[in-house]
């Protein structure tokens, strides 16, 4: 059997700039699971919301990058509640660091929600890719960082803005300028996706 491992370092859901979590913690900061127990059998929610990971089957505490990690063998997973600060339904960041040694499965999640909501995991094939899921109706991608976007860059856009609109709802593309910008013009993608 294939052991799968992840380093899971840092684990932050937000509601603004993912920053803003570093410089004190941002009201509203729905969870966040620094990780720095380093023993014991619950990774603790920093924000006092009470989204405490209780551990489910032997997940084992190990050095990190920075301080504590947790190490996962594919069974084995933290239950951080149905809280209501976990309910989102609105504007989301996720970050988290991980590092993967070796799928199992197809859509093998390593941070969820459940698939209704939000979740993170391989995707569908036999490729190491990692899926990025987010279900609603709407979704934003803030573009004013972005120095170059090629077609397969183009592609992912379109296809969210393709699941969005089977849903009924709309992808929200902000911060266009430069190279970028010029591309969304030339390509006419300006015209298909919503501008915040």
């Amino acid at each position: 059997m294939l052991k799968r491992s992840f380093l899971v370092l840092l684990c932050i859901l937000i509601f603004g700039p993912a920053w803003s979590a570093f410089a004190g913690l941002d009201p509203s900061l729905a969870a966040w699971w620094p990780f720095d127990e380093g023993e014991g059998n619950v990774a603790y929610d920093a924000t006092g919301n009470g989204n405490d990971g209780v551990f489910n089957g032997d997940p084992q505490w190990v050095p990190g990058v920075l301080g504590s990690a947790l190490e996962f063998n594919g069974d084995d997973y933290l239950n951080c509640g149905n809280g209501p600060t976990l309910q989102i339904r609105d504007a989301i960041t996720m970050a988290l660091w991980f590092n993967v040694e070796a799928f199992q499965t197809e859509w093998e999640a390593f941070f969820s929600k459940g698939d209704d909501s939000y979740r993170a995991s391989r995707g569908d094939g036999t490729g190491n890719a990692t899926h990025m899921g987010i279900s609603g109706t709407s979704v934003g991608a803030d573009l004013s960082r972005l120095d170059y976007i090629d077609s397969a860059g183009l592609g992912v856009l379109i296809s969210l803005h393709k699941r969005c609109a089977r849903k009924g709802g709309s992808l929200v593309v902000r911060g266009l300028s430069g190279n970028v910008k010029e591309l969304f013009e030339i390509t006419r993608m300006d015209k298909v996706f919503l501008q915040g």
